[in-house]
């Protein structure tokens, strides 16, 4: 049996379909919520990332399928997916318009219950049976309210997965290793060396927390809250395993479209906005609030005097962090 609900999920007229397994613990504190965020996906890479899901061993998972008003959505197919592989503990958010990455976030975070959460989209899969136990485990024992891990780039050819070698994010670990906290920061928030946005692992409470920030006013890229919180000096810690086959090309950071690109650093630059909104900033804000403002400028030579830029391009150089191949899992 499945239950249906409709709420209303903030303020405005955003009105969300909810559909629970009549089955799932509904007291139960689960270890993970995993978010699948769909747009109009393919029923094949679907599937493929929810097979990786329901095959994790040894934690308790909710799966938690958040549609962003797609043309076609497959919420029949799915919960027959669900049955026919006896996993229970699942629930699908359907937005009843398309409103943008962030909104869909915000809407499934609303029916987390969970102690840590994992975003992912269709075409991109959890790399082996115990990635999220071991990767739970680590958060935990470093006390980390979040943290990245690496990613397996592929491509599908030919109904082949084949591996590429790209560079990998961030390129600099070394300051994670060393638990550098400073300069992690530093490197995240004024040059831009970045996680990757697939390869994150947040306290929930927290992730709901940030999402609230920025809902309705960063439309895409949600990637936005792990920089805000190196930002406002939650750090997150580097997992050195390959935790996600990532497919490349695909999504809206990859694509490499003109359009794209303009709506993301019109998002980058309002979660740069509402950074230092209403906040009294301290001596590291304020000297990455004066880096955003050199990068802006465009000015070459300004940008070399930028603390940490020429060292990031010549280490880049000479010794380019690639993802990794397929090891072990």
């Amino acid at each position: 049996m499945v239950k249906e609900q409709i709420i209303k999920i903030d303020e405005k007229k955003n009105w969300v379909h909810e559909f629970i397994s009549d089955e799932i613990s509904k007291n139960m504190i689960f270890d993970i919520s995993v978010i699948v965020c769909s747009y109009n996906p393919t029923k094949e890479a679907l599937f493929f990332t929810l097979r990786s899901i329901i095959s994790q061993k040894d934690i308790e998972v909710e799966i938690i399928i958040a549609d962003d008003g797609s043309n076609v959505f497959y919420k029949d197919d799915i919960i027959a997916f669900f049955e026919k592989n006896e996993f229970v503990n699942w629930k699908i958010v359907c937005n009843e318009v398309n409103h943008g990455t962030v909104f869909n976030l915000y809407s499934a975070l609303k029916v987390c219950n969970s102690r840590y959460v994992k975003f992912i989209s269709p075409g991109d899969a959890l790399y082996g049976e115990t990635i999220l136990k071991r990767w739970k485990d680590f958060q935990y024992n470093a006390k980390s309210k979040w943290s990245f891990a690496d990613a397996i780039y592929y491509k599908n050819q030919s109904n082949e997965q084949i591996d590429l070698e790209c560079q990998a994010h961030p390129n600099n670990v070394k300051p994670y290793l060393k638990n550098d906290r400073d300069i992690c920061r530093w490197n995240y928030i004024a040059l831009d060396d970045i996680a990757l946005g697939a390869c994150v692992f947040c306290e929930t409470e927290l992730a709901e927390s940030y999402i609230s920030k920025i809902v309705n006013q960063v439309i895409y890229a949600e990637d936005n809250i792990w920089r805000m919180m190196m930002f406002d000096g939650i750090v997150g810690e580097y997992f050195p395993c390959n935790a996600v086959l990532y497919e490349y090309g695909t999504g809206i950071s990859t694509s490499r479209s003109d359009i794209w690109f303009m709506r993301i650093k019109k998002d980058w630059d309002k979660a740069n906005e509402l950074m230092i909104q209403n906040k009294k900033l301290d001596n590291f804000q304020r000297k990455v609030v004066n880096t955003w403002k050199i990068n802006e400028e465009n000015n070459k030579i300004k940008k070399i005097f930028i603390r940490g830029k020429l060292k990031q391009y010549i280490v880049s150089k000479l010794h380019m962090r690639k993802t990794v191949k397929r090891d072990n899992m």
